[in-house]
């Protein structure tokens, strides 16, 4: 058979990254629910906040809302590698060679805004199951998706996304080239070992969330607020995400800005490592399958 098809080859990124996006989101729920609600607004350090967590649900209580967080990452990894993928095969066949940092920034970029209409009220979801824990707030998923669904504004944080979107775009931005530059050492037809995806996809996590972690302070913050029923909470929740990061600045200081950097540093590093691991050894998988057909 010949070359699979652009569509194919779409799918196959889509299928491995979201395969990779629901085990390392699944995997490592725990540092994703602490981080959330440090950059919601509370201050305990990371070993407090995990204490305090599991003196009020238990061990598990670390997993709670995790399958929900994996799912919704399954498909918004989904939604982004199959805009990413089928994008970047489009270029290179117009254009006639593999896109340049320029380039792959711009795709990363429209490729992160074509899921968020069904992930980002997804995200508030979570985000609300995360705050709650611990209060006697209802707890189980359904229900507050109902709460959500009522109350509206089911994008609230959108704002933030405006820069939060380059995440992936500048996280392949780096990595393509390094991916680039270690498969040429090892030769023509060579494939990136499991430990060569982990340590690339570590390395361009790091170069992205050092880049791209206000904007998401902002969001999770703007996220945090809706319903709030004070004046400076309700001021906060209509700000832009540039405004919003700028009145942090201003009534909390710089450092409350990147407050849950170094645990987001840490998750993301390792979130990204996992992520590309899966993905790259699902691609090689999934590839030789539509080339035997």
């Amino acid at each position: 058979m010949g070359d699979p098809s652009e569509f194919a080859k779409a799918l196959v990124g889509a299928t491995s990254g979201a395969l990779g996006g629901w085990v390392s989101a699944f995997v490592l729920y725990p540092l994703d629910a602490i981080k959330t609600r440090q950059q919601s607004g509370d201050k305990l350090g990371v070993f407090a906040m995990g204490a305090k967590i599991i003196r009020q649900d238990g061990v598990f209580g670390l997993w709670s809302g995790a399958f929900f967080s994996a799912f919704q990452s399954l498909l918004e990894k989904f939604g982004y590698f199959f805009g990413y993928t089928l994008l970047r095969n489009i270029y290179t066949r117009v254009f006639g060679g593999v896109p340049g940092t320029i380039a792959t920034v711009v795709i990363g970029y429209l490729s992160e805004w074509s899921h968020l209409a069904y992930t980002l009220p997804m995200d508030r979801i979570k985000v609300t199951k995360v705050k709650r824990q611990g209060t006697d707030l209802p707890q189980d998923i359904l229900t507050i998706a109902k709460e959500v669904w009522k109350g509206g504004n089911l994008h609230a944080g959108i704002g933030g996304f405006q820069l939060l979107a380059l995440k992936p775009a500048t996280q392949f931005a780096a990595y393509e080239p390094a991916k680039a530059m270690w498969l040429a050492r090892q030769g023509p037809g060579a494939a990136l070992g499991g430990w060569a995806s982990f340590l690339l996809g570590a390395y361009s996590r790091l170069v992205s969330d050092s880049f791209i972690y206000p904007g998401r302070r902002a969001k999770v913050q703007k996220q945090a607020l809706v319903g709030a029923k004070d004046e400076e909470s309700i001021a906060m929740s209509k700000m832009g995400a540039a405004t919003l990061c700028i009145h942090i600045v201003k009534t909390q200081g710089l450092g409350s800005l990147y407050r849950g950097l170094p645990l987001e540093l840490f998750r993301g590093v390792l979130s990204g490592a996992l992520l590309l691991l899966v993905k790259e050894r699902m691609d090689v998988v999934a590839t030789r399958m539509l080339l035997r057909r």
